[in-house]
């Protein structure tokens, strides 16, 4: 066992590489020239990056000494430092020039081999970041079925279902080849990685691909595959915990910037959920600003909570969020919370906004009053994922329904949803009754359509986890199966703007 070399100002612990393998002993080449590093409670050193060996980031200090210290060791900025010097130097990376996007993939499947069998990457460019696993059909057509299934060995699993047109044919005739991407984003599939950790650990991952009434096909991993996809999970979970953080952006590695060396991670945060919002915020403040005139919400009376509660004559303006937009007497623009406002100028805000997302007439059924976005038949609202806001047709009392409809359920109704905040980590699970659910047979799907009405606790729950988030995560699940379903930008903003509604109009009735 080497010993354990503590320094005054060491990091945290540091492991010299006397017992190191001799090729890691032989490298003597940085990846980062020497320069300084700082620990997650502060304390400094200068070394250079030689470096990995698992978890561990390989230094050598000015004194020639080489160490090892657990990557967790470091302040945040300085992990996306080593995440960024990890899949440039160790990985095969190549850019799409046309998407602006870098895609990493693993050195463990020689590029003979990259298209076939089982092949995954990591992808970073503008607004994205995405682990791919592309499962290619090498003697039948992956166009001939609708799902890619795994499962770990230990009862876990799960399913990705596709369509026709996710179908991408590579290749000349006669050599052609059938391939589909199995996508996992930030939150979406996200389920999927703790069952590839397991199933790649214990050695027992098993990939699939099926369809009602098709004979499933077992894909045979090769050990190279195995070894390329235990290598890009291991890449992509380093990497996501620092997009989560906000630290890693949305980009190309090689354009990015994470403030010196030593800097606080909240330093580097500039594309942080959080931070984004509050830029996103800050211009729709300048635009009210920009407009003097305006204040067509006429007069209003403001109570800041902050401040004593003494009641001030503002001008309604409009909103940002769930917020409401005032001009104080003395000419200052600013968001205040929605609650702080008087009874009037709460209802006047709420009508226009409601008007402004549904038109000037609910659509009516049954005792409810439904404020779909204007534009949208019924066709558009059974083949949608989104949120609603609606209304009992007598006392007007304010809900939400979740509608969602899906062709990767095999014609199960959906047992339960789950909503993610797009700041938020941890899903809010919604239990959904089975009547909620109704199943179309079409010629190429079968179609399951659900339109829960969400209890008060659950709506005040999804209320919460919208707070501060740019966008709604949704997953929905059947006993069988579940999985992430993406919504169009149009399904995004229908559902903010239904949450915030249901939001003010639960303060106006008191909730």
């Amino acid at each position: 066992m080497p010993r354990i070399l503590t320094l005054a100002i060491a990091l945290t612990t540091f492991v010299p590489l006397l017992g190191a393998p001799r090729a890691v002993r032989a490298q003597f080449d940085s990846l980062l020239p020497l320069r300084d590093w700082t620990s997650s409670d502060g304390k400094k050193i200068k070394a250079e990056l030689l470096g990995f060996q698992e978890n561990q980031a390989q230094l050598r200090m000015e004194n020639g000494q080489r160490v090892l210290v657990p990557e967790e060791r470091f302040a945040l900025p300085d992990q996306a430092e080593l995440v960024r010097a990890r899949l440039l130097n160790h990985y095969r990376v190549n850019l799409a020039e046309g998407i602006n996007t870098q895609f990493i993939s693993s050195m463990e499947i020689p590029e003979s081999r990259a298209n076939e069998g089982v092949v995954s990457h990591i992808s970073m460019g503008p607004n994205r970041f995405t682990m791919g696993i592309m499962v290619f059909g090498l003697d039948f057509d992956m166009g001939d079925y609708n799902q890619v299934d795994f499962a770990d060995g230990t009862g876990g699993t799960f399913s990705f279902p596709y369509k026709d047109n996710e179908v991408t044919r590579v290749g000349n005739p006669p050599n052609v080849k059938t391939r589909v991407v199995v996508s996992v984003l930030k939150v979406h599939n996200m389920e999927l990685v703790p069952l590839l950790d397991t199933g790649l650990e214990n050695g027992k991952l098993k990939i699939s691909v099926s369809r009602s009434g098709k004979n499933t096909i077992d894909l045979k991993l090769s050990e190279e595959e195995r070894a390329g996809l235990r290598d890009v999970l291991h890449g992509f979970k380093k990497a996501q915990k620092l997009v989560k953080a906000g630290v890693l952006a949305e980009a190309r590695l090689d354009t990015q910037t994470f403030g010196a060396a030593g800097q606080s991670p909240e330093a580097s945060m500039a594309t942080a959920p959080n931070a984004l919002l509050l830029e996103e915020e800050e211009a729709a403040l300048e635009r009210f600003r920009s407009n003097q005139g305006q204040g067509r919400f006429g007069d209003m009376t403001w109570t800041p909570q902050d401040a004593g509660g003494k009641p001030e004559l503002v001008r309604g303006l409009g909103w940002i969020g769930s917020g409401a937009v005032i001009r104080t007497a003395s000419g200052e623009v600013k968001k205040v919370p929605f609650e702080e406002l008087d009874s009037g100028g709460q209802r006047a805000l709420f009508d226009e906004r409601l008007k402004e997302l549904a038109g000037k007439e609910p659509t009516k059924k049954a005792k409810w009053s439904y404020y779909y976005p204007e534009g949208w038949d019924d066709r558009r609202v059974d083949y949608s994922n989104c949120l609603f806001f609606a209304t009992t047709s007598d006392n007007k009392k304010p809900w939400l329904f979740l509608h969602a409809y899906s062709g990767g359920l095999r014609g199960e109704p959906l047992t339960h949803a789950t909503i993610t905040g797009g700041v938020l980590e941890k899903a809010y699970k919604i239990e959904v009754s089975p009547a909620a659910s109704r199943i179309v047979n079409s010629p190429n799907a079968i179609f399951t359509i659900t339109n829960q009405l969400l209890s008060q606790s659950d709506a005040q729950q999804v209320v919460e986890q919208m707070k501060g988030s740019p966008s709604l995560q949704l997953g929905i699940g059947a006993k069988a199966t579940g999985f992430g379903v993406p919504l169009k930008e149009e399904e995004q903003h229908a559902s903010r703007e239904a949450v915030d509604l249901y939001h003010w109009a639960s303060v106006m009735s008191g909730k």
